[in-house]
This record gives structure tokens, C-alpha cells and sequence, in this order.
């Protein structure tokens, strides 16, 4: 959601021989105003962002995963650009202000066969001619990518565990990488807003909410289990928006 205009996927079109998840908008301020089908077209597209008057979303029309954008300040001329026309996978994309991030397979195939995710980016002000970035291109797998303001965040493969890391694209031709939770326990789904940074982390042998600020460079938990407490939960998912965090508490297997 982005003001009053909320984007979700929906699977109307699907039959049970095809799935067709398409991208829908609607402005919540006009109430007699129609949700607007973006994606009127054969196969998936899925996982929308918005920002302002763009929408980005993963779309597998030409057999892999690319990302598209779509300025919807005109609902009745929708134009949709092909972000990422590129061979293998580029998904999970994020949008802030002019600059689109997303999890790409496609360079990292030059060093591992199998190919990992890395983080890049695109300033997707001219979108018919966007300039490409690359945030983080390593051997090992970065996704589910979040940005907000200058910092992008990600979770890494790093040997047997995920840790979170962070970048300062305010020069996105030289992003400037930080480690946030390097740990040997799992950090993962990362979200970012302001100076904020918030993750799952189950360091404590179950899934809590930790977060880093970007300003003090000092690390805090959120939830945890309390003195006294017999039932456990796991805390997952967490997203920020301003000092606002909110997660998914799902009680562990007895």
C-alpha cells in the first residue's frame, strides 16, 4: 500500500489446468472506484510493490522470472515496461521512490553453475531506459531484498546459516556494505525503514524479533519469550514502517 492505493495478486483467472495470478490496484479514497486489473494477461505475475505513482511486480510471461513496472497516474493508460529481459530469474522486487531492487540468478551463473541470487538495483526514472546497479554479487544466495531511503537490506547465505547484511546505495554506483547480524545463528526477512532494520533471529533456540539501529550502530531484541512463561511462540516476518513493528506469532511444536 502507498497512501490510499493498495496492490495485492489475484488468482480470478486461474483454472485448474493454469495458474494466472494478475496484479490488481485500487485507489481506497475513491469509494466508488473499481479495482483495475493491471496484468490482463496470461501467466503469473505476482509479489506487486508500489511507490508513488509505480508498481513493480515479478512476471513469468517469457518463460523465467523478470520484473516489470507499471506508472499508474493515468488509470485509463497503464504503460508497462520490462524492467529485467534478461535470462534466468530476477524476482521478489522492492520499490522506493525511483529506484527498483530485486534478487537476480543470471550474472552469479559465470561463477557457480547453479546459479545465486544477488542483489541489484535500477534507477527506474526514464523506464524504457533504466540505469542497472549492482548492490551485492556474491557466490553465495542474497534474497528477499527490502529498501527504504538510501539502505537496501538482505539476508546471506554465509556457511551453514543466513545472517543479515545491509548497504548505503546514497552512491548506488558504489554501494557501501554493512554486516548487521553475522552470527552463527539464522537472521532472516529483513525490513528497513528510516534508520531502523528489523529481523527473525533464533539465536535464542526459537524465532524472535531483533533490530539495529543504523544511527547508534547498536543491535536491540524486540520480542522474546517472558520470565515464567510455558508456552512458546515463534515470532516471524516482521515489517517496519516509522518506530512501528509488526510480526506473525506462531506457537512452536510441542
Amino acid at each position: 500500500m502507498y497512501d490510499t492505493i493498495v496492490v495485492w495478486q489475484d488468482d480470478y483467472w486461474s483454472t485448474p489446468e493454469a495458474s494466472d495470478w494478475d496484479v490488481y490496484f485500487r485507489d481506497t479514497a475513491n469509494p466508488n472506484a473499481s479495482e483495475v486489473d493491471l496484468t490482463p494477461m496470461p501467466y503469473d505475475q505476482i509479489n506487486p510493490r508500489i511507490y508513488g505513482n509505480r508498481i513493480v511486480w515479478q512476471d513469468n510471461s517469457f518463460g523465467d522470472w523478470d520484473v516489470s513496472v507499471a506508472d499508474i497516474t493515468d488509470p485509463n493508460h497503464l504503460p508497462i515496461y520490462p524492467l529485467t529481459p534478461y535470462p534466468y530469474d530476477q524476482s521478489r522486487p522492492t520499490i522506493w521512490r525511483n529506484t527498483v531492487t530485486w534478487q537476480d540468478n543470471w550474472r552469479s551463473k559465470e561463477w557457480n553453475p547453479e546459479g545465486a541470487w544477488n542483489v541489484y538495483g535500477a534507477d527506474a526514472l526514464r523506464m524504457n531506459k533504466p540505469v542497472e546497479y549492482v548492490f551485492s554479487a556474491r557466490p553465495e544466495d542474497q534474497e528477499n531484498v527490502a529498501m527504504a531511503g538510501s539502505y537496501v537490506v538482505w539476508q546471506q547465505k554465509t556457511g551453514e546459516d543466513w545472517d543479515v547484511f545491509a548497504a548505503d546505495v546514497s552512491n548506488p554506483a558504489n554501494p557501501k556494505i554493512l554486516p548487521i547480524a553475522t552470527d552463527t545463528s539464522n537472521a532472516m526477512y529483513p525490513d528497513v525503514d528510516g534508520h531502523l532494520i528489523v529481523w527473525q533471529d533464533d539465536r535464542n533456540s526459537d524465532w524472535d524479533i531483533y533490530a539495529y539501529n543504523l544511527v547508534t550502530r547498536r543491535e536491540f531484541i524486540i520480542s522474546d519469550n517472558q520470565p515464567g512463561q510455558k508456552q512458546f511462540t515463534d515470532q516471524l516476518r516482521p515489517r517496519i514502517s516509522g518506530t512501528l513493528v509488526v510480526w506473525e506469532d506462531v506457537p512452536l511444536t510441542p
